[in-house]
């Protein structure tokens, strides 16, 4: 499999049939810049057209999943039109959602925001016990992303979608786990 062009805030791994894709971003706590969307993009599609690839895996790492968008790296329009940035995410969320590959999750630490919703879109989603998951959209006046008004009440049922969309409730990762949000929750120290 052709890897492309590499960034640093996203780090790439092929080793027995599995595409590891690690965000990379440490010091802003994972946050997802344009960059990072185009790269996960690019990479999902060619695993997908590869032979060598059967699994995707998305990770953070052990301290954090991803905090979100880079609202500071995201230009926005003010007059509601879309952006090169908006479609940055949004080249993300197609090539996830059309992989026929299946993709897992590996999520320690916060996942917000995209951070959570992006793990709708994934087959599996493994939580390591230190693992806490938020929609903050109504604490910032925003709408739900990513589709999540729509998949969110499928995977974890209407009520607690509601509880996490509308309220902006956090669930630890044996809530997750409860509502369907995660497939698991194991140990951090024995999660790798």
């Amino acid at each position: 499999m052709e890897l492309g062009q590499e960034i640093e805030e996203i780090t790439v791994a092929l080793a027995d049939y599995i595409l590891t894709v690690s965000m990379n971003r440490p010091a802003k706590k994972n946050a997802l810049i344009p960059a990072m969307y185009l790269r996960m993009a690019q990479l999902i599609k060619a695993a997908g057209e590869s032979r060598d690839v059967r699994v995707i895996l998305v990770k953070g790492t052990r301290e954090c999943f991803s905090s979100g968008n880079d609202v500071a790296s995201f230009g926005g329009a003010t007059d509601g039109a879309s952006t090169d940035d908006d479609v940055a995410a949004v080249k993300f969320l197609k090539a996830i959602a059309a992989c026929e590959l299946p993709i897992v999750a590996a999520v320690n630490g916060h996942a917000v925001g995209v951070g959570t919703t992006m793990l709708l879109h994934c087959d599996f989603v493994i939580a390591g016990e230190n693992a806490r998951f938020k929609t903050p959209f109504v604490n910032l006046g925003v709408c739900p992303e990513a589709g999540s008004s729509y998949t969110m009440p499928m995977r974890m049922g209407y009520s607690r979608a509601a509880e996490m969309l509308l309220l902006g409730d956090t669930l630890s990762a044996e809530e997750a786990v409860a509502c369907g949000l995660a497939n698991s929750a194991h140990p951090v120290d024995k999660f790798e």
